[in-house]
C-alpha cells in the first residue's frame, strides 16, 4: 500500500493510500465529490512516477505523485559524543545542528525551520544562500517542510526541480537551486518545534537508512536541547 498526493487546482491537496496510483486518483476523485468516472480521463506517467490527468471535458487536471516518505524509523540512543552538551543558547543549537546535519550528509546547504504561530521561519542556514533564507516565512503546511511536519516522518526527495512537493518560490527568492533535499523533524517527545533540512548532496550520491536515522537523532536533539533552553516557542 502507497501513499500519494492527489492536486489539482479547484481543490485542496489531499493525501490519500492506495495499491497503485489509480486507486489513489479514485479515492481522491471521491474525497472531492467528483462524479465522473475515471474513463473520461486521458492520463499520462511522466519519468518520476507522476501521473497528469486530464478531464477534457470538463477542463480539470489532476496530478497524482508517489510520496518519498521514509517509513518511520526507531528510536536510538544518543551518540557517544553528544554535540549539544554545553550549548547555552538557541542561536549556538542551531549552529551545532547544522554542523552535526553536514557531517552526517556531505550536503551543499542546510536549515533550521522552527514553528512561529502558522509559519515556519528560517531561523539558521548554511551554504551559498544562508545570508538570503535568514528570516523568510513559509506557510507551515508548505512544501517538503509542511509534509514532513505533518507526518513527523524523514522525506527524501531525490529530484527537488521535478517534485511538486518542492516550494519553488524559496529559490526564486534566493536564487539558489535546490537539487535534492532531506527534511526531519526537529521536536522532544510529542513537541513538534519545526524542521531540519539539507540540500544538494554530491551527483551520485544516495542517503541510506542510516544517514535518514543519525539526521532524525540530530532533530530530535535539537528539539530537546531547545527545550532545555526554554526557547521552544
Amino acid at each position: 500500500m502507497g501513499l500519494y498526493s492527489v492536486t489539482t487546482r479547484s481543490h485542496s491537496d489531499i493525501e490519500v493510500s492506495g495499491e497503485n496510483w489509480l486507486i489513489a486518483l479514485g479515492r481522491g476523485l471521491e474525497r472531492w465529490g467528483v462524479s465522473r468516472g475515471l474513463e473520461r480521463l486521458v492520463c499520462e506517467t511522466l519519468p518520476n512516477g507522476t501521473v497528469i490527468a486530464n478531464d477534457v471535458a470538463a477542463g480539470r487536471r489532476y496530478v497524482v505523485q508517489p510520496m518519498a516518505v521514509e517509513p518511520e524509523l526507531p528510536e536510538v540512543e544518543p551518540l557517544p559524543d553528544e554535540p549539544f552538551e554545553g550549548v547555552s543558547s538557541a542561536a549556538e543549537a542551531w549552529a551545532v545542528a547544522l554542523q552535526s546535519a553536514q557531517a552526517i550528509l556531505p550536503a551543499e546547504s542546510g536549515a533550521v525551520l522552527l514553528l512561529e504561530g502558522e509559519y515556519l521561519r528560517f531561523v539558521a542556514a548554511s551554504g551559498p544562500s544562508r545570508d538570503e533564507l535568514q528570516g523568510v516565512r513559509i506557510p507551515r503546511e508548505t512544501g517538503v517542510a509542511g509534509l514532513c511536519l505533518r507526518t513527523r516522518r524523514a522525506v527524501s526527495v531525490p529530484d527537488a526541480q521535478c517534485d511538486q512537493r518542492h516550494f519553488g518560490r524559496v529559490d526564486a527568492l534566493t536564487g539558489y537551486r535546490t537539487r535534492d533535499l532531506i527534511c526531519v523533524v526537529v521536536g522532544s517527545g510529542e513537541v513538534v518545534l519545526g524542521v531540519l533540512e539539507v540540500m544538494n548532496t554530491p551527483p551520485g550520491f544516495e542517503a541510506s537508512r542510516a544517514h535518514l536515522q543519525a539526521l532524525r537523532q540530530v532533530g530530535r536533539q535539537l528539539g530537546e536541547r531547545l527545550v532545555a533552553l526554554g526557547a521552544a516557542g
